[in-house]
């Protein structure tokens, strides 16, 4: 089963960014995560994990497309 997240080390290879900056965008992303869900209530929202971040959201936000 595929995971649903991405990882510092993956960020890292698709960027081209090193460990720790892959890390901190990890952490803005799943900072934006949370605000744009403070609404809803908690067990409706998305899963956040320290050093993983939604694949979903972050394709989106930098725009990645992968063809199949």
């Amino acid at each position: 089963m595929e995971s649903k997240y991405y990882n510092a080390k993956q960020i890292s290879e698709m960027t081209g960014y090193s460990i720790n900056k892959a890390y901190q965008i990890i952490k803005d992303l799943n900072v934006e995560i949370n605000y744009k869900y403070k609404d809803v209530p908690e067990d409706e929202r998305p899963l956040i994990f320290n050093g993983r971040v939604l694949k979903s959201y972050f394709d989106k936000k930098c725009e990645v497309n992968y063809e199949k």
